[in-house]
């Protein structure tokens, strides 16, 4: 072989090595480091001492601007319901991270939390009965769920005593919630600063949600009480509590925040509804609950908590995080996809991927005509769906196999920027929250109308004096008046919701069926885009205290009949 030849295979041999190295490197060499800049990490301070974005300081600064023990809402929750589910070290971090000197001994016990107001109970349904529901082997009485009716309808102190009795046993502690009134913030520290210790933002909790269903379960137990005895100044005064707890809410709010305020809304929104039905309220007080709920302070946004917790939570997971996210794949992946996830990848690729996911979502978030959002949801949706189905492609598996920065874009969309699709669920909520706190609003107006003129007003245009005319077009079908008519002793007044069709006044709730009430909820095929918010006045009195059945009587009530099989001759 000529020294040239040699020369020339030499050459080829070691490009040839160059590139399979090259190659290898780029398949399994160590991942660029973590570039720190607005289109990876999103902002580029505060910093630890190791140079990671501090994306828990960030949150907790944003959310405790401002914030002093005077205006913040938390600590009036706090102090009525002290000391919840903390431990000892706990609770002093809590009030040391709140500014509360004077810690209480005690506060709110609900009622399924007091063995002697369930004993009280247990004794009252007894005598009531001429039965012994102490006796276990003949009863398994829930005492809590005897009278669990009394959290939904209006109910008076002689009806249930006990109850009576536990409302004002714990007075101090829900009239401590009348604080709220003046505050405009909410901070409440999280679980690491509690627990004084380091949690991914993604399992960031605390015990405020406990604490917050806690002050709502109590204030609406005495709500309903007020009404059932026509005392309807002090109904509207608990509830005014109650719709604070709602909306004040912390600034950047988590996904959590949004779900359990969105869920506390709908319950004090019917509350409302009983207290307006009642026909206990003159002319002033509706007048104050107008007021005062047109100056409330807008419900919780989606839009904030994309773009800020959900957004950090995703991004310092992918950058700080990693291996978690790729564990929850194991069980979702299979084949060539699941090898990928054993390879390093480039996680400067993961954040500007999740990045570009929440600015897309977050530019539909904030669109506010429905119809304009559906349309821009289900754009947003089939994108997603085209990016995530994708990676099935042959071609991008393989640029995914010989390219750290595809693979980083390959786990951003199995992982994390899969995150910013619960923002459209969110906005759901939020938009069906809105339009239930209008038909709250109208309904005020239409109660106010009949104070003053004797009757029920003929059609929504007659409000003019009394709301601004935009509060009765439906949210869902724009440019369209909400659905109203005059019905026996009362109205009906609904939304078209979801399908922006009328569909005669059957309630998401189907409580309410053609614009009726119906005795007990239908079954069936229901679609959610064919029903409708409905507001039906007057509002019934389900309230029920019945005989208690024993193990036989509820054993034959929900057992199937036994069924005999012939016997052959």
């Amino acid at each position: 072989m000529s020294r040239k030849r040699k020369t020339y295979l030499t050459i080829i041999g070691g490009g040839l090595l160059l590139f399979v190295g090259m190659l290898a490197w780029s398949i399994f060499g160590p991942s660029r480091a973590i570039v720190v800049s607005q289109e990876t990490t999103f902002f580029v301070e505060p910093l630890t001492s190791d140079g990671r974005v501090d994306y828990a300081r960030h949150l907790r600064e944003l959310r405790n601007e401002g914030v002093t023990p005077q205006n913040n809402a938390a600590v009036p929750i706090v102090l009525a319901t002290w000391p919840g589910k903390l431990e000892l070290d706990q609770q002093r971090r809590l009030c040391e991270s709140l500014g509360i000197d004077n810690v209480p001994t005690a506060g709110l016990t609900e009622i399924q939390d007091s063995p002697r107001h369930q004993q009280w109970i247990t004794e009252w349904a007894s005598a009531q009965w001429q039965v012994d529901l102490e006796d276990a082997a003949t009863y398994d009485f829930n005492p809590d769920f005897y009278v669990s009716d009394a959290t939904y309808y209006p109910w008076r102190r002689e009806q249930i005593p006990p109850l009576a009795q536990w409302v004002d046993d714990q007075q101090p502690y829900l009239d401590r919630l009348h604080d709220l009134e003046g505050r405009e913030y909410f901070y409440w520290p999280s679980k690491s600063q509690l627990q004084a210790k380091d949690f991914p933002l993604y399992e960031e909790d605390s015990d405020w949600p406990l604490r917050l269903r806690a002050a709502i379960r109590g204030l609406c137990l005495r709500v309903n009480m007020h009404i059932g005895e026509g005392d309807a100044a002090s109904a509207w005064s608990d509830l005014k509590a109650c719709w604070l707890i709602c909306r004040i809410g912390p600034r950047a709010p988590s996904e959590l925040d949004l779900t359990l305020r969105f869920a506390l809304e709908a319950v004090v929104t019917i509350r409302t509804h009983y207290l307006l039905s009642s026909d206990h309220c003159d002319e002033a007080l509706l007048t104050e609950i107008a007021d005062f709920l047109q100056q409330l302070p807008p419900p919780t946004s989606a839009v904030d908590a994309a773009d800020n917790s959900s957004r950090f939570a995703s991004l310092e997971g992918a950058a700080y995080h990693p291996a978690q996210a790729i564990a929850g794949l194991e069980g979702q992946l299979e084949g060539w996809q699941k090898r990928l996830t054993h390879l390093p990848y480039d996680r400067n690729s993961t954040l500007q991927r999740i990045n570009q996911s929440y600015d897309d979502v977050v530019a539909v978030l904030k669109i506010q005509d429905y119809q304009q959002f559906a349309a821009a949801t289900s754009f947003w949706e089939e994108d997603a769906h085209v990016r995530f189905s994708s990676w099935s492609d042959k071609q991008a598996l393989l640029a995914a196999t010989l390219s750290q920065s595809a693979r980083g874009v390959f786990i951003a969309d199995m992982t994390y920027a899969g995150w910013a699709n619960q923002g459209v669920k969110w906005k759901e909520k939020e938009n069906r929250c809105r339009q239930e706190f209008r038909l709250l609003q109208v309904a005020v107006a239409i109660v106010q109308y009949k104070t003053i003129h004797g009757a029920y007003p003929a059609a929504l245009d007659d409000l003019a004096d009394v709301i601004e005319p935009e509060l009765t077009q439906d949210l869902y079908y724009s440019g369209q008046p909400l659905v109203y008519q005059r019905r026996d002793l009362g109205f009906l007044l609904y939304s078209v919701y979801l399908g922006s069709t009328d569909n005669g006044g059957d309630s998401l709730t189907l409580d309410v069926i053609d614009g009726e009430w119906v005795a007990g909820n239908e079954t069936g095929p229901f679609i959610e885009e064919n029903l409708d918010l409905v507001v039906r006045y007057p509002m019934p009195n389900g309230l029920k205290l019945e005989k208690p059945l024993t193990k036989q009587e509820l054993n034959h009530l929900f057992m199937p009949p036994a069924i005999e099989m012939p016997t052959a001759n």
